[in-house]
């Protein structure tokens, strides 16, 4: 049984927007990276958690309305990817983001046609201020926009007392 939970209008229109202004502005700064996860199309991601530390003077803005209201036990990383469109529909590698039990929760920035595919099959659309949780071990891509220019997500993955 394929585990998973998508929170429509997941923050307040005043939390998100904010989210969505930074995201867009011409100072956030975003990282290029050579591959999403092995041997696919280059990305732009900005790391907000990791190894126990957040990293990034955005954090208390982005990150802390949808802790909130989340409430995770433990944050193992939280980082926002951009996909730029590149004419095609290409996809990442089918992946886990860890090889352990945890919990992954893909928060959508931006309305586009790409989409996040769970366990080869259940698409899911990218739309914004949607929430998709699930069980971090069921294997995930992301499929590439072609209708708008960036594809703009927040991943969180974290240990949760809650069943999905």
């Amino acid at each position: 049984m394929l585990n998973y939970n998508i929170i429509d209008n997941f923050l307040e229109d005043k939390e998100f927007n904010i989210i969505k202004d930074i995201f867009n502005s011409t100072y956030f700064p975003w990282f290029y990276n050579n591959e999403q996860t092995k041997n696919d199309a280059s990305y732009f991601n900005h790391i907000f958690y990791k190894d126990n530390n957040f990293n990034s003077p955005y954090s208390n803005q982005v990150i802390n309305p949808i802790l909130q209201k989340l409430k995770p036990i433990t944050l193992i990383r939280i980082m926002a990817n951009l996909l730029i469109n590149i004419g095609t529909a290409s996809k990442s590698k089918n992946h886990t983001d860890h090889p352990f039990s945890h919990t992954t929760a893909i928060f959508y920035i931006n309305t586009n046609n790409g989409m996040t595919i769970l366990d080869e099959n259940k698409k899911i659309k990218c739309i914004e201020n949607r929430l998709l949780i699930f069980d971090g071990l069921i294997k995930h891509y992301a499929i590439r926009q072609t209708d708008e220019d960036r594809r703009m997500v927040i991943n969180i993955n974290f240990i949760d007392n809650e069943p999905i």
